[in-house]
């Protein structure tokens, strides 16, 4: 699953199957006007689901399993004027699913299923000009797995997925890439099992996944870490942090000298911690700090805003109230520390994002807050977050 939105000006565009947005129908892509919720005349006419949206300037980048856009016929990839919604001439076409998109500087970086961009052969990931569409002559050589993660940044682009080779050598899970030539550098954390969320700071990469070491066998980074690590950037060797989790690490969110943590567990950070907990990042074991809102279910999405965490999961029970699969959470109260906001969503919450004043939802839910929201939904952060006419879409 994958959420997939830009905010442009006072429009929040996002993506989805089929759906009906206050009264009109939009097919996979769409956007509302943030104030007042109404479905602005802006329609791309998307073809097939859309699992991938980046924004650069005045255009902006689909990718997914597009067979056409605005009546033109585009393969897995597309873009089109963020302002009106009209499909420009870019249109480079992959041959299977393109799952994630990264920008930088003038060049899209695009991970997927795909063994064909543009007609060249780019085996689940490539470069393209933002620009002309022409694929880049940037041959990171046969991925041997999906790539479902791309992050380009300064001097490296970090990736991660099934594969067990990538840019020419054997990387498992994880791996950077040269910029320039493709090749996968010396870092080399050598993965196992499955990662499924990274966050990228000056130093370290941190890491949360599916990842257990088998009677203290290294497993990520050179050594044995259970389903959370950091990996320094330049060696690609596991940090000293080590807090270790009982169970599947689903999101990360820094948050100042600490970094929190969602997913399956009931022990991380040498301490009693279901399912959400806070680390801190300068205090190597039994790092978990004294906030503890013991969510009795799985925990999948974190946001934050000034001293609120946002929580989003499959949980009924958090923070010491009821809340249905979203909550938000005082960061400066230890226990009981849900807040009196409760919008109670149908169905468990996935994604979460905060933008500009907004905190972004997304998940299984056909409403929230007493409201008919499809999959997505809108609210304002104010003193206390209040629900907004605001409606957009999640992506299956």
């Amino acid at each position: 699953m994958r959420l997939a939105f830009e905010l442009r000006g006072d429009v929040l565009q996002g993506v989805d199957e089929s759906i009906d947005v206050a009264g009109q129908f939009g097919y996979f892509i769409a956007a509302v006007d943030r104030d007042t919720g109404d479905v602005i005349d802006w329609d791309p006419n998307a073809g097939n689901g859309v699992w991938a949206l980046s924004i650069s300037g005045s255009r902006l980048f689909a990718g997914g399993f597009l067979s056409s856009i605005g009546g033109l016929r585009r393969q897995s990839l597309a873009a089109f004027d963020a302002e009106t919604g009209v499909a420009t001439d870019w249109n480079p076409g992959a041959d299977d699913a393109v799952l994630d998109l990264s920008v930088f500087g003038n060049t899209i970086y695009a991970g997927g299923n795909f063994s064909n961009v543009g007609g060249i052969s780019r085996n689940r990931i490539a470069a393209i000009d933002a620009t002309t569409g022409d694929v880049a002559p940037w041959i990171p050589n046969n991925a041997s797995g999906s790539v479902t993660v791309v992050a380009a940044t300064d001097g490296a682009i970090y990736v991660g997925g099934g594969f067990g080779s990538i840019g020419g050598e054997s990387r498992r899970r994880l791996a950077s890439l040269d910029p320039t030539t493709g090749a996968a550098t010396d870092w080399d954390p050598h993965g196992g099992g499955f990662v499924w969320d990274l966050e990228v700071t000056d130093s370290v990469v941190y890491v949360g996944g599916t990842f257990s070491s088998q009677g203290g066998a290294p497993n990520i980074g050179g050594r044995a870490r259970n389903n959370i690590a950091a990996i320094d950037r330049i060696t690609g060797v596991a940090t000293d942090w080590n807090p270790g989790a009982d169970g599947s690490v689903w999101d990360l969110e820094l948050l100042g000298s600490t970094i929190l943590a969602g997913g399956d567990f009931t022990n991380i950070g040498g301490a009693q911690r279901r399912r959400l907990a806070e680390l801190d990042t300068a205090v190597n074991t039994n790092n978990a700090t004294s906030w503890d809102p013991q969510a009795l279910d799985r925990v999948e999405a974190i946001a934050v805003s000034d001293s609120t965490v946002f929580a989003g999961g499959n949980f009924a029970t958090i923070g010491g109230k009821s809340r249905g699969y979203i909550a938000g959470l005082d960061t400066t109260i230890d226990t009981d520390n849900a807040l009196e906001w409760a919008p109670n969503a149908t169905h468990p919450v996935r994604s979460l994002t905060v933008a500009d004043s907004m905190l972004i939802v997304g998940g299984n839910f056909g409403g929230i807050a007493g409201t008919r929201r499809p999959h997505f939904a809108v609210f304002e952060l104010g003193t206390q977050p209040t629900e907004t006419t605001g409606s957009l879409w999640w992506v299956e």
